[in-house]
């Protein structure tokens, strides 16, 4: 059974120290079930969104592979 893999990522800026900022960047690999693809991207967008108004959020990138689309 074939499966759509998506990559999340997500570019925070870390405050480490009172004169340090260090980005960091968090990828998460997920497969998601055939036919079910419509509810995971609708349930992922708002979790983007929602991520993307955090303190410290860069940026948050949904992508889905070329290779198993």
């Amino acid at each position: 059974m074939k499966k759509l893999v998506i990559l999340m990522v997500a570019v925070v800026g870390v405050n480490l120290f009172a004169s340090q900022n260090e980005e960091r960047a968090l990828i998460a690999y997920m497969r998601v079930v055939p036919g079910t693809e419509s509810q995971f991207l609708k349930a992922a967008r708002a979790v983007i969104e929602e991520s993307r108004e955090e303190t410290g959020n860069i940026r948050y990138q949904l992508h889905q592979s070329t290779v198993n689309p």
